[in-house]
């Protein structure tokens, strides 16, 4: 069949059978713009800009530098820019700019937000995802659900992607052999080997490849928001978390994630060994309690410092959250000076809770608890010795207060030696002399905590160690006492708000217990004034400001 001329035209004469192999210079032409543009795209994949002098993000590995500034060549037609100069900045940062300053694209991954329970870095997750979403920053959460390679909703019979990204873990799922997706789209397709390649080498297919997801429509988005804090986008990487740790621990590599699209400052919540090409990187490290009070964790104490050690040296800026932390780091990781950032910590309590009436606060109280306002001493926090839980309890015993100390919080490994003192509690114990009593709660969603903390005479916070204590300024800020310790941070955050007492000293403590139980109902207001006073230094707005000061160090750099 005859072409028209106009389409001859456009794709050059045809070779005809007699031809042979002969293939004619339009043609040749037309194929080598396709190799063309198939080796820029590769190159694009793999991050690299051809035409100016940039920076090839490798896997790293001891002994080998991972940030390459080899010049490569030139493709056929291209014309090479001016080299960019390499400024020093604060963070020792890497030599690839961020970009100006304004609206950036933030990774914050959720892996511990996604446990049910929740956690004190859930809670700064959620709370740095609500603050930099407020900044106007557009916020991308780095997620691992095991869902294998997620499927594209190009088709009308295939799940959105963004409903599998939040899956329940127990749900109902196909059989590992029915899915397709799993296997590397270069072995499924050899028209998209190429691409597969490239997967392969951005290391994508170790973590089961990345799937980016900006249409959350199909989500009711408000319960996510709650639990992970607002968010734009979603980023889903299968097992990336284990997969980064154990690779970590096997052959001490850093993984590194290239999505397509450009992620301007990749904000880790916790130590882990994984990297996003072309971004900025920082990781959060609140203290170093499994190298300081060793023996008050179960950490593998080697395998703690050596990640710690790999993150400070391959990040960009370092954030924690209090001064003493911050010299702590310094001291113990030595890392430098300036690139350390005291971001510090704000409360996430909702403004319906902070204006809550007493008679609302009381009606839960009694209804859940079976308890009064202003009659009981609470502890929240885990179970275990950094709180210092076994002393706290010796000296509520010893104290002769007539009102019980409420604990709640998880347990773990650590805990049934804290508990030792505790006298024993039987479920068919009525109400009789539990004023005298020590009473065990588990774990409580926000609203009862936050009801708690409200009604109670004072927070109990002895701690050995705190690198913040978050639950001590919630405290502040919802005009409850706080009885706390000297050491880590609690004098930094609480002030001249709290009745301090040595953490080691159990009658200093004992005579804390007494002193607060008989001061009247004025001296307890007085006390929630200056609390709440205390706590303004640390307000939602003060967080903004020092996360938008971090991020315009780091675009400017």
């Amino acid at each position: 069949m005859e072409l028209d001329p106009g389409r001859r035209s456009a794709i050059g004469a045809m070779p005809s059978r007699q031809d042979g192999l002969a293939i004619p210079a339009r043609r040749a032409g037309g194929i080598m713009s396709l190799c063309r543009r198939a080796c820029v795209g590769l190159a694009r994949r793999a991050r690299v800009t051809y035409g100016r002098r940039d920076v090839a993000i490798r896997p790293f590995s001891p002994g080998r530098r991972h940030l390459s500034t080899a010049r490569p060549k030139l493709l056929h037609g291209a014309t090479r820019a001016p080299a960019a100069r390499c400024r020093p900045d604060l963070f020792n940062s890497s030599i690839r700019d961020v970009g100006a300053a304004g609206r950036m694209r933030i990774l914050i991954d959720a892996r511990v937000s996604s446990i049910p329970e929740g956690t004190g870095i859930a809670t700064y997750a959620r709370t740095l995802a609500n603050n930099v979403s407020a900044c106007d920053h557009e916020v991308t959460l780095l997620r691992a659900e095991n869902v294998g390679r997620l499927r594209r909703a190009r088709r009308t019979d295939r799940v959105p992607s963004a409903v599998l990204a939040f899956d329940h873990p127990g749900s109902s799922r196909p059989p590992e052999s029915y899915r397709t997706s799993d296997i590397p789209g270069w072995v499924r397709n050899r028209f998209w080997s190429l691409r597969g390649l490239a997967d392969l080498a951005s290391l994508s297919y170790g973590t089961g490849g990345l799937d980016e997801i900006d249409d959350l429509s199909t989500l009711q988005t408000q319960h996510l928001h709650d639990r992970f804090g607002r968010f734009a986008s979603v980023i889903n990487a299968r097992n990336v978390f284990d997969h980064a740790l154990e690779r970590f621990r096997k052959r001490d590599r850093i993984l590194t994630l290239r999505p397509s699209r450009r992620i301007d400052v990749a904000h880790f919540t916790s130590m882990l060994p994984i990297r996003v090409a072309g971004a900025r990187t920082i990781y959060t490290i609140y203290d170093l309690m499994p190298l300081v009070i060793p023996f008050a964790t179960l950490d593998n104490k080697e395998a703690y410092f050596r990640l710690a050690r790999k993150c400070c040296e391959i990040a960009d800026a370092i954030v924690t959250i209090s001064e003493f932390s911050r010299r702590e780091i310094a001291s113990v990781l030595g890392v430098p000076d300036d690139k350390i950032f005291n971001a510090s910590l704000t409360y996430d309590i909702p403004p319906a809770v902070l204006a809550r009436d007493v008679r609302d606060i009381t009606a839960s109280l009694e209804k859940n608890f079976k308890l009064k306002p202003r009659e009981y001493f609470l502890m929240v926090g885990a179970i275990e010795p950094r709180k210092n839980v076994a002393r706290a309890v010796e000296a509520y015993l010893s104290s002769g207060v007539g009102a019980p100390l409420v604990i709640c919080g998880p347990r773990n490994a650590l805990s049934a030696e804290q508990l030792r003192s505790v006298p024993p509690q039987s479920p068919d114990d009525g109400d009789e002399g539990r004023d005298r009593n020590v009473i065990l709660l588990e774990y409580l969603p926000r609203s009862l905590v936050f009801d708690l903390i409200q009604g109670a005479r004072a927070l109990v916070i002895p701690s050995i160690a705190e690198g913040f204590g978050l639950t001590a300024l919630e405290a502040l800020a919802l005009g409850t006492p706080v009885i706390a310790s000297t050491a880590g941070a609690l004098p930094e955050v609480c002030g001249t708000a709290a009745l301090y007492v040595d953490p080691h000293d159990v009658g200093a403590l004992k005579e804390a217990f007494r002193t607060v139980y008989a001061w009247t109902d004025s001296a307890l207001e007085a006390a929630g004034r200056r609390g709440r006073r205390q706590a303004g230094q640390f307000s939602p707005e003060a967080f903004r400001a020092r996360l938008s000061e971090l991020y315009g160090r780091l675009a400017a750099a």
